[in-house]
């Protein structure tokens, strides 16, 4: 009882028989209806014809009132009286001078003139590539707050970013609707003003609208006269924006916008074209729309008509006639049942097989029902067709994921090398062998990089004995030549010759002369280019986008990893240098301060001392600077010298004797870790003598300083100068001399003061 209940599981014979019930009941209806159904048709179709006729009436009209809106405003921006002038309007900077200002009263003139005063345009503004106005027209009764001035910031106006579209999109000019702040429909042309293609300003003109559109689709046509008398007809047409701004006679306005809301406004602006009906609020019968787009504009013109039409009504006698129809219906739709069910037996029974049978694997069954003319036989020619493009792009996607696979697992080989590789030269060698056996289209790669003067890119690494025979004669190509490299490099995009023989960029090489295909890719660092990926295969037309797009993210690796790889050797350069002048400071401070205390080296010692002579393992450790430890002495001790290191410099060393029950490594790594504190320690009181004796003779100098000034006799300031100059010095005699070019031919010897060191008085002459 269930299963009688879900018609799912009914037999196929049971659901045609119903059908044929279904059939029979809705056949009497049809009939019954079908000359009224008719009649209503035939007067919707002239209705629908009548619409369709206004409606491109109606569009032809806009189209040419547009066309000419553009062609006006074209010949006017190029015209050539005023192009020049309007020119001379963009480029005013700063104060105009008085030519700056004649210009653009003609400018305006001219364009009031041409635009304005013909009713076309209601305002007219010239716009800097900036957005600001450089000239404006408008006429007279336009309210003072939609007025823009010369001077004034239009950047943020629906106008000026109209234009920019304009300007990214290539078009010269573009019509923009838009709804104003003042929640007004506006339209506007714009027209973009180019010099040897490169963009100097933009002119934009407000279309009057009732002038140029709203009269256009309001106006009664000839056939919407004639036709009047027939019926009571309701024709409205408006124009409608995507974002739904609305544009007609005012009288007709909430019409058109409660129409807006349902009409296809979506399909018209995608370039379709097309009826549909509703029933707006408030109205007793449904509305027809026919939906367009203008062409070449943000506009869809949707045109409705009211139908008050009634159908007419089946008489008595129509029904009368068709009872015979009845039995007729009977007798047919039983035999329909039984063909119908034969009919479509096999061809099911053969569409379960074969999709039983999987997508992927062979059928080893005959399909008869391929033959067939029908549409059980067109189906199963679609489902065998389904199949096989099934098959083929199961097998081009496997192709494609395992190129896809073998190219990242390649851009991570390559990735990995290059990332700890940190010598450039063997950088390069190993990614041009790396790009060569993973790649297996790819026979020969090669890197090039420019030389200092960048005037030529030399080969820098190359695979196979072709490879090394082009490096060992110094191959380079000049950077823009007519060669790939050149090209290349020269201009900064990547070059594909996909088959050398029909290209003009290829040269080819004496011994590379099998290449049928080249792929050069621009080695970047930010903005410049240092050289060139090179890559050749023995194919033509073998490299494919996604390997292209490979190759390029490997190209960008290598190139920051040969900058990385040369800024680390001129880091590791540098780090020498600076390792090499601290250890020569180091050396000259501490021979300087051995000089200063006046002995050629410090010895210090504790302990008992030994018989043992350690001066060899001394000397071995100062030499090689590395810890030295000697044999088993007599008294059974081992001898260990440990050499003084400060920045790289050897200073000394420091010898022991352990005893053998306590040597071990914990103690040797003591021993070199308090010896490098010594180190650090030597040089921090080196340090602070240097200061002191610094603080010392900088207070000498200021005591003699200040003896000197307070004497204001020469006499006085020179004997002063000499006693304390001999007392600071600890020496017995201090002579000073004083005399000027020329001075012994006025007198018979200079003066000359003379101070024993132990005295209090100098001896003046």
């Amino acid at each position: 009882m269930i299963a009688l209940l879900n018609p799912r599981g009914w037999p196929y014979w049971l659901k045609l028989t119903l059908t044929l019930v279904i059939v029979l009941a809705a056949t009497s209806l049809f009939l019954i209806s079908s000359f009224e159904a008719q009649a209503r048709e035939e007067a919707d179709d002239r209705l629908r014809q009548y619409l369709q006729q206004t409606a491109l009436t109606r569009r032809e009209r806009l189209q040419a009132e547009i066309e000419n809106a553009f062609v006006t405003f074209a010949d006017v921006a190029n015209a050539a009286y005023l192009r020049p002038r309007l020119l001379r309007v963009l480029q005013f900077s700063g104060t105009p001078s008085g030519a700056d200002i004649v210009a653009r009263i003609e400018a305006t003139d001219l364009l009031r003139f041409r635009l304005v005063e013909n009713d076309i345009f209601e305002y007219v503004r010239v716009l800097t590539p900036e957005g600001i106005v450089a000239a404006s027209v408008f006429t007279a009764d336009m309210p003072a707050e939609q007025r823009e001035v010369v001077g004034s910031d239009s950047s943020a106006s629906p106008g000026f970013r109209g234009a920019l579209d304009a300007q990214t999109l290539g078009e010269a000019q573009r019509l923009i609707v838009y709804t104003s702040a003042a929640n007004e429909n506006q339209a506007e042309v714009v027209q973009v003003l180019e010099i040897d293609e490169e963009v100097v300003g933009f002119m934009i003109g407000r279309l009057n609208l009732q002038n140029t559109l709203v009269s256009l689709i309001t106006d009664v046509s000839a056939t919407e006269s004639d036709l009047g008398g027939e019926a009571p007809f309701s024709i409205v047409s408006y124009l409608a924006t995507r974002t739904g701004a609305v544009i007609t006679d005012a009288s007709n306005l909430a019409q058109a916008e409660d129409s807006a809301q349902r009409a296809e406004i979506t399909l018209a602006l995608s370039g379709q074209s097309g009826f549909s009906e509703f029933l707006p609020r408030g109205f007793d019968s449904p509305v027809i729309s026919y939906y367009q787009q203008v062409e070449n504009t943000p506009l869809a013109l949707i045109t409705d008509i009211t139908n008050t039409r009634q159908g007419g009504q089946l008489t008595l006698g129509m029904l009368g006639r068709l009872q015979w129809m009845f039995p007729a219906l009977v007798v047919i739709g039983a035999a329909a049942v039984a063909l119908m069910w034969r009919d479509t037996k096999a061809p099911v029974t053969v569409t379960r097989k074969i999709i039983d049978t999987g997508l992927l694997e062979e059928m080893e069954f005959e399909i008869p029902t391929t033959s067939r003319g029908d549409m059980f036989g067109q189906f199963t020619r679609d489902l065998l067709n389904m199949r096989q493009r099934f098959q083929e792009s199961y097998r081009s996607i496997n192709a494609r994921l395992e190129a896809s696979l073998r190219d990242v697992e390649a851009t991570q080989e390559v990735g990995r090398f290059v990332s700890t590789q940190r010598d450039q030269q063997t950088l390069m060698e190993e990614v041009v062998n790396l790009i060569v056996n993973v790649f297996p289209n790819i026979y020969h790669a090669q890197i090039f990089l420019n030389d200092k003067l960048g005037e030529f890119s030399v080969l820098r690494a190359s695979t196979g004995e072709v490879g090394r025979r082009l490096l060992e004669r110094g191959h380079r190509l000049p950077i823009g030549g007519t060669s790939v490299i050149g090209r290349t490099i020269g201009e900064g995009s990547l070059t594909a010759v996909l088959d050398t023989e029909a290209s003009e960029v290829h040269r080819k090489n004496e011994l590379l002369p099998n290449t049928r295909a080249e792929l050069a890719i621009p080695l970047r660092l930010g903005k410049n280019v240092i050289g060139a990926l090179d890559v050749q295969s023995l194919v033509a037309n073998s490299f494919t986008e996604d390997q292209t797009t490979t190759l390029q993210a490997m190209a960008d690796q290598i190139a920051i990893s040969i900058e990385n790889a040369r800024l680390y050797q001129e880091s590791v350069h540098a780090l020498e240098e600076i390792a090499k002048q601290n250890r020569e400071t180091t050396g000259q401070n501490w021979r300087e301060h051995l000089y200063n205390v006046r002995t050629r080296e410090l010895v210090a010692w504790s302990g008992t001392p030994t018989r043992t002579d350690t001066d060899t393992l001394r000397q071995q450790a100062i030499k090689t600077g590395v810890t030295q430890i000697g044999g088993i002495t007599a008294n059974r001790t081992i001898p260990v010298a440990v050499p003084i290191k400060l920045r790289g410099q050897i200073l000394g060393a420091v010898v022991w004797e352990l005893p053998t029950v306590d040597f071990s490594d914990e103690k040797i790594a003591l021993a070199e870790e308090l010896v490098n504190r010594l180190s650090v320690t030597l040089d921090n009181a080196r340090l602070f003598e240097e200061s002191q004796r610094t603080a010392d003779r900088e207070r000498v100098l200021n005591e003699i300083a200040a003896k000197i000034t307070a004497q204001s006799d020469v006499e006085a300031i020179l004997t002063t100068a000499v006693k304390e100059v001999g007392q600071a010095l600890r020496t017995r005699n201090v002579r000073l001399r004083l005399g000027v070019e020329g001075s012994q031919r006025r007198s018979k010897s200079p003066a000359i003061i003379r101070l024993d060191s132990g005295g209090s008085n100098g001896s003046h002459e």
